[in-house]
């Protein structure tokens, strides 16, 4: 009987704009819970992150649009934390910040669709194109909610005429003369297309670029601090030669941060197959050893000493016990981009 007069309240206090300033059955310090409440939804996708370089960066610019209301670029190589920031930092703005996804297709209402699904309007498949986008205009028109667009390079066209002109960007850009705050997180080939649109078409980029207030370039690689931060972040409780040992791979391999995610999740299944809550280091290793080794063909070969393999060594997998080595300095091959030798 409470929780359904409760129930009916809510949505008198949602509804009815003058029901302001009456009490909540059973909750007379409403407005301090919810206040609590969101403060704990909003601290929460912050706690998710590790505190590396790249979160950082990443979180000062899009703070900067809220701020400023001016659209900024971010451009870094993939899998090195952007998108994670970026929709973490949207899920604490509740619900004044939208994430979208750019989808890789070429044309205009997959893009429409993409932001009313982040705005929650027009997102039926029985609504058109022109409808779709006529219902986020409003919205954003009326609300100046901020969006954060993930994957923006997908925002040029793949294929154009001399005449064509980039009609995603083109859309994009009267949001922002309407004042929505803009932010582009994309690939380093965003600034490419942009260079090859403008030089295939008579369209001007510095329509676009007079518009980006702020354009940061994200670290290609994280530091040995950044990383260290990340695996402790996803396997808590772990032992330092657990980490070391994941940071050392990550040093070592061109992926970086995915040799850490990618080996805790193996790990993690490798112990549940065992029956156990937790990866141990035993777990690490094996998942390293079968998932990532391979991926060193230039490295793995056998050493003087023995069967050991180069890689296996600076990575502190030498006779089934960890031996981290203080400093790794790697040389990359003229033309692969991959280790070609390790000196400790």
């Amino acid at each position: 009987m409470w929780l359904s007069s409760l129930t009916d309240e809510l949505c008198a206090m949602a509804l009815n704009p003058a029901w302001a300033g009456k009490q909540l059955s059973g909750l007379p310090q409403w407005r301090d819970t919810l206040r609590v409440y969101r403060d704990r939804c909003t601290e929460a996708p912050l706690g998710k992150l590790a505190k590396t370089s790249v979160t950082e960066l990443t979180l000062d610019c899009l703070n900067f649009v809220r701020e400023t209301g001016k659209a900024v670029l971010l451009e870094g190589q993939p899998r090195i934390g952007k998108s994670e920031s970026a929709r973490a930092f949207c899920e604490c703005e509740a619900g004044m910040a939208r994430y979208v996804e750019v989808p890789s297709t070429n044309d205009e209402r997959s893009l429409y669709k993409a932001v009313a699904e982040a705005l929650g309007v027009a997102d039926g498949t029985s609504y058109n194109g022109r409808q779709i986008r006529e219902r986020v205009e409003e919205v954003l028109r009326r609300s100046k909610l901020m969006l954060v667009f993930d994957e923006a390079q997908n925002l040029w066209p793949r294929r154009m005429r001399p005449t064509s002109v980039p009609v995603r960007v083109l859309w994009i850009m009267s949001l922002m003369n309407m004042g929505v705050p803009v932010a582009f997180i994309a690939l380093p080939e965003f600034s490419a297309w942009m260079n090859i649109v403008a030089k295939k078409t008579a369209w001007s980029k510095a329509q676009i670029e007079g518009r980006i207030a702020r354009k940061r370039r994200l670290p290609d690689l994280l530091s040995e601090s950044d990383l260290t931060s990340l695996a402790s972040l996803l396997l808590p409780g772990a032992c330092d030669r657990s980490v070391k040992l994941l940071v050392n791979c990550a040093r070592l391999h061109r992926a970086g941060a995915a040799v850490i995610t990618d080996a805790i999740a193996s790990a993690k299944y490798l112990a549940s197959k065992r029956g156990a809550s937790a990866p141990v280091f035993d777990d690490i290793r094996q998942a390293i050893e079968d998932d990532w080794l391979p991926a060193f063909p230039a490295l793995a070969q056998p050493s003087r000493k023995g069967n050991a393999a180069p890689v296996r060594e600076a990575c502190g997998i030498t006779a089934g016990r960890l031996q981290v080595t203080p400093k790794l300095e790697i040389s990359k091959g003229p033309s692969a981009g991959m280790p070609t030798g390790v000196t400790v």
